[in-house]
């Protein structure tokens, strides 16, 4: 009998975190990266379109207009990315009953508290990356039917703008 693996797709398999998670769960998963131009997330029709035909069981979302300062000088291609290519990335993860696994940031936050944050503070995000974030999670968290959200930091890799490159 052949070994049938799990389809995982990961959206912004070419970044930092899509590229070593392609790498780590190859062993277990038949994984999918589609390029940019493969799968423009912003394009509703494009994302349902792959989606339904791949059929994966798992969505891993890491692609994000993640420069902070190019956000702050480009606010519409922020929300366009890292809300409206969320928002059709989990419209189509409902369609198929995939898991959506969202990359989402610290940036929600203000950093005013004094110590680490935790999953039941309240976001304030100050920027217009961290606001176009809290607004992809804010979406997920009410229409999402399988979704967990995932807030990271710096970055530490091989690849990519990182903590060591830009320190």
């Amino acid at each position: 009998m052949k070994n049938k693996k799990v389809r995982l797709l990961i959206f912004g398999g070419s970044g930092q975190i899509g590229s070593r998670a392609k790498i780590l769960l190859a062993q277990k998963y038949k994984v999918i990266t589609p390029s940019h131009q493969q799968v423009d997330i912003t394009n509703q029709a494009t994302v349902v379109r792959a989606i339904s035909f791949l059929k994966p069981a798992i969505i891993i979302h890491t692609a994000a207009m993640t420069d902070v300062d190019g956000c702050e000088l480009n606010p519409y291609h922020a929300f366009l990315t890292n809300v409206k290519g969320t928002e059709a990335v989990a419209r189509a993860c409902n369609l198929v009953g995939a898991t959506l696994f969202f990359l989402s940031t610290d940036y929600v936050f203000d950093g005013t508290k004094g110590s680490p944050y935790v999953e039941e503070d309240t976001p304030n995000p100050l920027s217009a990356y961290g606001r176009s974030k809290y607004e992809a999670e804010e979406y997920l968290k009410s229409h999402a039917y399988s979704v967990w959200i995932i807030r990271s930091s710096w970055l530490f890799g091989q690849n990519g703008r990182n903590f060591f490159r830009a320190i």
